[in-house]
């Protein structure tokens, strides 16, 4: 694993934890943990279920609207999901690392 070159480059790395609320400042040591322990068998199923299957695909729609505009949903499809309250939303996703979770590994905020 390589060390940041610059204070800007690590002082980025971390905002981006802070401003994601994950607080995971030592998400590169734990994938890097992880790496050795990946297999071709484990690409190969990712590539085959998830890249090339085209069953177990899902089509992803994004559409943004104006909180002036009036959304009209023209005939919604099967199994769509309407976001209403985003913060509802992504409190009921399943997130690397949960947002909840702050490692051990966390600089003390009197620390900062």
């Amino acid at each position: 694993m390589e060390a940041p070159k610059t204070y800007e480059e690590e002082s980025a790395r971390l905002w981006h934890e802070i401003a994601g609320e994950t607080y995971e400042f030592d998400r590169r040591e734990q994938v890097a943990a992880v790496v050795p322990t990946v297999t071709l068998a484990d690409v190969v199923d990712v590539v085959d279920t998830k890249l090339a299957g085209v069953a177990t695909r899902h089509r992803l729609c994004v559409q943004i609207f104006a909180p002036t505009d009036d959304m009209h949903m023209d005939g919604e499809e099967e199994g769509a999901t309407v976001i209403v309250d985003r913060a509802e939303f992504k409190r009921h996703l399943g997130l690397f690392p949960a947002r909840t979770r702050i490692s051990a590994g966390a600089i003390p905020l009197a620390k900062l």
